[in-house]
């Protein structure tokens, strides 16, 4: 008798303690809380710098090779450049990358002569360490000497 009333007692107690300790550190699922399941974003670059300097007008494009790592999916939600010179090419969003699978995104940009411009692709993401994923980006434009039709 006292054995099936302390076990009661302390399955009890045990419950209490995972829904208090729920609500204490904020998880709404006991799954995040026990299993630690997350995605892991990384990109095979830090930083793209479009290879050839290109003329004003002319668009060159290069990709970024995003990778989830982690052991859940990975969902990128938002895609924001910093910087009007480059465009995302055919992105879609929401977009889900499986566990150890990939997602190439294309990025084009159409420089200004004699200018490099910097830029900033922020991704939003499901993932926890790192919810806004950035990878820098630079585009030179060559300068081409035209100085205007103007005589002097």
């Amino acid at each position: 008798m006292f054995m099936r009333r302390f076990s009661k007692s302390l399955l009890f107690f045990s419950l209490i303690a995972v829904v208090s300790l729920t609500s204490v550190t904020g998880c709404g699922d006991l799954n995040d809380l026990f299993n630690k399941s997350n995605p892991g974003i990384e990109a095979d670059a830090g930083l793209i710098s479009f290879d050839q300097a290109s003329e004003s007008g002319v668009t060159l494009t290069d990709s970024i090779v995003i990778r989830n790592s982690g052991n859940a999916p990975l969902e990128i939600t938002a895609a924001d450049l910093s910087s009007p010179v480059f465009r995302l090419v055919d992105l879609t969003l929401p977009q889900t990358v499986a566990v150890d699978g990939q997602l190439v995104i294309s990025i084009s940009c159409t420089p200004v002569d004699g200018v490099s411009t910097s830029a900033v692709l922020s991704l939003t993401t499901n993932d926890k360490d790192n919810p806004v994923f950035q990878v820098n980006l630079v585009c030179t434009g060559v300068d081409t000497g035209d100085e205007g039709t103007g005589s002097g």
